[in-house]
């Protein structure tokens, strides 16, 4: 996954360590985790409304 999204594995565990959503066998569901870093930008003062 970290490969696909041209991000760390480091960053990826990261991010599920601060709240990124994952399923119930630790699998990570490509479009809810998008959506997740999308929220997060939005409230760190990114390119958000």
């Amino acid at each position: 996954m970290a490969k696909l999204l041209g991000v760390s594995e480091k960053q990826l565990r990261d991010d599920i360590s601060v709240g990124a959503p994952v399923n119930a066998d630790g699998t990570i569901n490509l479009v809810h985790y998008a959506a997740w870093l999308l929220k997060e930008m939005g409230g760190r003062g990114g390119d958000g409304p």
